[in-house]
């Protein structure tokens, strides 16, 4: 049996009775960004994307995945700590997965990070160890705090039953404080992209 299975059968209930049997096989984006946020100074978003959900933590933490889902968890992870930023958004219909996560790294190698541990999907050399399962670790311990009230939306794009997710953790060395990011980007079949980016910003006087 799929590791997480009962999350996402839980996942799964929560959307139809959120949004409607009807309405769960493409979910409805609204138009606007929540209330009250903005996208991260250092990442730009995926162009024609939606703030779904927001928070900022000061003196926060954000775990950092350094290798595959293995023995239902992830086989290495880091700490780090500092103003912690995370956003969820939901690109435009049409743009796969695979296309966005790609725009996403141009922009995080051009803004000067380095890739720490990549992967995608759950087969293969660079796999994730299963996608669903990458994608249900990183979020399920975090979007309860997002504020916009768009859970279901949130479970419905960020937490493939088909695997199709790509994650990336990267990190950027800067002597006003160093920047650790947890991005996510996730696919299921007949719905819109989801993606869930998270920023960890220390401070000069904090470590990992």
């Amino acid at each position: 049996m799929r590791t997480g299975f009962y999350s996402f059968f839980l996942s799964f209930i929560m959307v139809f009775a959120a949004i409607g049997p009807a309405e769960a096989i493409t979910v409805q984006v609204p138009d606007k960004d929540v209330q009250g946020s903005r996208d991260s100074a250092l990442v730009a978003r995926f162009a024609g994307s939606v703030i779904v959900g927001y928070q900022v933590v000061d003196g926060g933490k954000l775990i950092l995945p350094m290798g595959r889902f293995e023995t239902q968890e992830i086989s290495d992870t880091q700490t780090a700590r500092g103003k912690v930023t995370r956003i969820a958004y939901v690109a435009p219909q049409g743009k796969s997965a695979q296309d966005v996560f790609n725009s996403f790294q141009g922009v995080l190698k051009q803004a000067g990070f380095d890739e720490y541990f990549s992967c995608h999907g759950d087969e293969g050399r660079h796999s994730c160890g299963g996608g669903y399962s990458m994608a249900s670790a990183i979020t399920d311990p975090v979007l309860a705090g997002l504020a916009g009230g768009q859970q279901a939306l949130m479970i419905a794009t960020l937490n493939p039953a088909n695997d199709n997710a790509y994650m990336e953790t990267a990190h950027l060395a800067r002597p006003d404080g160093n920047v650790d990011i947890v991005l996510l980007v996730s696919q299921e079949d007949n719905q819109p992209t989801g993606i869930l980016l998270q920023v960890c910003e220390a401070g000069p006087q904090s470590k990992p």
